[in-house]
């Protein structure tokens, strides 16, 4: 993963282009090493070293767009950019006119790396086959490199390296009822993923008790931070992009149009700082380090990439294609850790949630399921598991009337998913007291 080796297959294939030719690609790679863990043991133990670069050909008003493996031979690679860039010369004669392509500009140089202290298999498996032994116990360890770069024909270049882990596990009673864990970062503490075990150990007790079934309704609930997680994931499908705005499908119109506010204690921006993805989009446009969304509760701006600039006369702030938000950050407020249960009183602690959609997106509204280990708490005290329900609620109630405190710490949770690679990405969320959500089943 040589930086200087993918400049020069930049420069190489740029030297082949013609008059009236752009090329602007990105490159995604990454080695990682794959560990599946099942009933105390490894399974599927596998390195991964691969690579895929996509072009962004433009030639006149027209654009196409090809994707090559990008290998750890030069040479190899150098024969199949040659034999791309003739395929999208031929496809490209095929299309029409390009009523939003964006010139192509020198928009600069980059180069962010962010190194990190990996375990060994054996240090992770050590901790991990000790604290799991007897206990129905899956998992997946990833760790390794992953690499996102840019070039275009103008001169622009951009690098990003990022070395991380992550434990992605889950516990299971003997009446399958799940717990879900999550240990990532870039410097491995094994006295901190002991830890985590450990804590997850006890929910697992809690969770073979007797689960409560809860009628439908509305709850005080405590949402941890992988709970608030997915909700803040859904803001990417259709929250915070420009172009869904204009187009009758945002979640945040009522509050781009003034109709509704958040609470000032609800704080929302991308955060670049936490190294999580490159502040570069494909275009190779370059983000600002920090860009607030939602200061105070109200609306400062959504994400707009540069062809919904073009279409509606506007300036782009460096979004992606698709306007979702790549490393988001939700401000912390004053409520302990330690306080949490005593805050909630009586209510609902929910560890996680899934199944999210929208029910009325142009209003906020979104639907779901709570996941995994979710409690019922008395005078303080997490009593015994509930059966999983089904809510239905805005997000103008959970961030606006009804938000009632915010944690004073924050988890960075990484994405996680690996479907054709691992991902980049992820964001940093508190957990938070909400009053009155609302459970329909």
């Amino acid at each position: 993963m040589k930086r200087q080796n993918f400049e020069k297959f930049g420069e190489d294939i740029f030297s082949r282009l013609k008059e009236g030719e752009e090329l602007n690609f990105n490159l995604s790679m990454e080695q990682s090493l794959f560990v599946r863990f099942n009933e105390g043991k490894s399974r599927q133990v596998t390195d991964v070293a691969q690579g895929n670069i996509t072009f962004n050909y433009q030639a006149g008003d027209r654009t196409y767009k090809y994707q090559i493996p990008y290998t750890g031979d030069p040479q190899i690679n150098a024969q199949r950019a040659e034999r791309a860039l003739d395929i999208c010369r031929e496809k490209i004669k095929e299309l029409p006119a390009d009523s939003f392509q964006i010139p192509m500009e020198n928009l600069g140089e980059s180069i962010e790396e962010f190194a990190g202290e990996l375990p060994t298999l054996n240090q992770v498996t050590e901790t991990l086959f000790e604290k799991t032994k007897g206990l129905d116990f899956v998992g997946q360890l990833a760790m390794g490199n992953q690499v996102r770069a840019n070039m275009n024909s103008k001169g622009q270049k951009h690098w990003f390296l990022s070395e991380n882990f992550q434990v992605d596990y889950s516990f299971y009673t003997d009446g399958q009822k799940a717990l879900k864990g999550l240990y990532a970062g870039r410097n491995w503490d094994g006295e901190k993923f002991s830890l985590e075990l450990e804590n997850s150990k006890k929910e697992l007790e809690i969770l073979k008790k007797p689960e409560r079934k809860l009628e439908r309704g509305k709850y005080k609930v405590y949402l941890a931070p992988a709970a608030l997680s997915e909700i803040v994931d859904m803001m990417s499908w259709g929250g915070v992009s420009y172009s869904a705005l204009k187009r009758g499908r945002c979640a945040f119109k009522m509050l781009h149009d003034g109709e509704k506010t958040f609470s000032p204690k609800f704080n929302l921006s991308e955060d670049f700082s936490l190294g999580l993805t490159p502040k570069f989009n494909d275009r190779g446009e370059i983000s600002p380090k920090e860009l607030c969304l939602v200061k105070d509760g109200k609306l400062e701006t959504l994400l707009i990439n540069s062809r919904t600039a073009k279409e509606y006369e506007i300036k782009a702030n460096g979004a992606s294609a698709y306007e979702g938000m790549r490393s988001s950050k939700i401000d912390t407020g004053e409520l302990e850790k330690s306080s949490v249960l005593q805050a909630l009183q009586d209510g609902i602690y929910i560890s996680n949630l899934h199944y999210l959609n929208w029910s009325d997106i142009q209003k906020g509204r979104l639907t779901g399921m709570t996941r995994y280990a979710c409690f019922w708490v008395e005078n303080g005290e997490i009593k015994t598991p509930i059966a999983d329900l089904r809510f239905d609620e805005s997000l103008y109630n959970i961030f606006g009337q009804n938000l009632e405190s915010i944690t004073n710490f924050g988890e960075i949770i990484p994405h996680v998913g690996s479907y054709g690679q691992r991902s980049l990405g992820g964001k940093e969320v508190p957990g938070m007291i909400v009053n009155d959500f609302h459970f329909t089943l």
